[in-house]
């Protein structure tokens, strides 16, 4: 049996409680990328709920928005996942267009490499979130410059 273990501020992010966000760290000195055991930071999950002002307070406090997990998501991709606009405006300009390996078949030629940006912009497209596509051609466009 797996337990996924969360810390307080994980668990605060993820129900929205953004004055027990801001005890946490202010007052207790809570450490704003403390892991899980799959290495999800409070952002992730602040994140994938559609938490902006917790997202927000989490940056300004010094959360890394460019972070990977186990599972190589990142929060951007999670708000992307769940359409949460505010979150995907506020982490698109932050996120460096970092390559990585999409999955693929065993027998493909070459790898394929593509950025955080552009993996979003693709799942964006996919989910019909046409809000979402908009700001990451417009990111992916300055990229290129």
């Amino acid at each position: 049996e797996c337990l996924i273990f969360f810390s307080l501020l994980h668990a605060a992010c993820e129900s929205g409680r953004l004055e027990t966000v801001g005890y946490l760290v202010e007052e207790c000195g809570a450490n704003v990328n403390v892991q899980s055991n799959d290495k999800s930071t409070p952002i992730f999950v602040a994140s994938q709920s559609g938490n902006l002002e917790i997202v927000f307070f989490l940056l300004s406090a010094g959360a890394k928005p460019g972070v990977r997990n186990n599972t190589n998501t990142t929060p951007l991709s999670l708000a992307t996942h769940g359409g949460h606009k505010g979150i995907v405006s506020i982490l698109l300009p932050l996120v460096p267009q970092v390559l990585h390996l999409l999955l693929q078949p065993i027998d493909a030629p070459s790898p394929l490499l593509q950025g955080d940006k552009e993996c979003c912009w693709r799942i964006a497209r996919q989910m019909g979130r046409d809000e979402l596509v908009a700001l990451f051609e417009e990111a992916l466009a300055h990229d290129d410059v």
